[in-house]
């Protein structure tokens, strides 16, 4: 049979869902495999929403020295942070959103530089669900003093009919070069991003692609989520954990018998590597 790592030259994987259990700690079986990927002559990169505190962490912890994909394609860097590609909304874009919401039952928070991240104090209760994006966060009343701030990502925070108002009113700024992602939160909530246009983990990866000399149909990625789904179709190979999304699986070649709870994508890998 042959390997879905015949060819491959580079191995991009998604964090959260993906690579990471529920706990968001790598297990010891994960930094072996891609240890042993490395081994075999191919690179290995991270392709992740998280801000770069977590995706430089996790990327030490495994070894990696390919440029990161980190903030969903706004920052990509080489693991010492020089960056190779970087976007962020302007500080008037960023006024204009705060103010479209106001009176929306919304939060909001953006990581406004690649240390740290900012959170209105509306979203307190949910402190540990962002700080899965990044662990340094600035607790801030309301939208007022964020003159010469600018953001990779502006996420909005509510419940599905407050994020749909919020949604209309951004679209109605007419705002230039602005792209917008909604899906699922937690605990019935959504989210809304509001983003450089261009901006997703499709773009990010192929400024790491150009940067390595490697071609799309020499790339595996593995994701689970929707906002996985253009980069698998970027890719030569494509793989989703069993616990992927419907839109990540339709567009997977290859989708694992078991979830991220059991290192499923690590476990396929390891396979992989054994037919190689």
């Amino acid at each position: 049979m042959t390997s879905p790592l015949r060819g491959v030259r580079l191995v991009a994987l998604d964090l959260d869902g993906t690579l990471l259990p529920s706990s968001k700690v790598l297990t010891d079986r994960a930094i072996g495999v891609l240890r042993d990927v490395r081994a075999a002559g191919i690179d290995v990169t991270l392709a992740t929403g998280k801000g770069w505190n977590h995706t430089r962490r996790y990327a030490e912890e495994l070894g990696l020295t390919a440029p990161l994909v980190a903030l969903e394609g706004a920052y990509v860097a080489r693991a010492d942070g020089d960056a190779l590609h970087r976007r962020t909304l302007s500080d008037a874009t960023l006024r204009g959103v705060h103010d479209a919401v106001r009176g929306l039952d919304v939060g909001v928070f953006y990581c406004h530089d690649r240390w740290r991240t900012r959170v209105q104090r509306r979203l307190d209760g949910w402190l540990p669900q962002i700080a899965i994006w990044d662990p340094h966060l600035d607790v801030y009343d309301e939208h007022g003093d964020d003159a010469g701030h600018s953001a990779f990502v502006v996420h909005l925070i509510g419940r599905p009919d407050a994020v749909g108002a919020a949604h209309d009113r951004v679209a109605a700024l007419a705002l230039p070069d602005v792209e917008f992602f909604r899906a699922e939160f937690w605990d019935g909530h959504d989210q809304l991003h509001v983003r450089p246009a261009g901006v997703d983990k499709r773009s990010g990866l192929t400024h790491v692609l150009d940067h390595l000399g490697v071609a799309a149909s020499e790339l595996l990625a593995a994701g689970d989520w929707w906002n996985d789904v253009g980069m698998l179709r970027m890719a030569g190979v494509a793989v989703a954990p069993a616990n992927a999304v419907g839109g990540a699986r339709d567009v997977a070649h290859h989708v694992t018998e078991r979830s991220c709870e059991d290192d499923g994508v690590v476990r396929f890998l390891a396979d992989a590597l054994r037919t190689l």
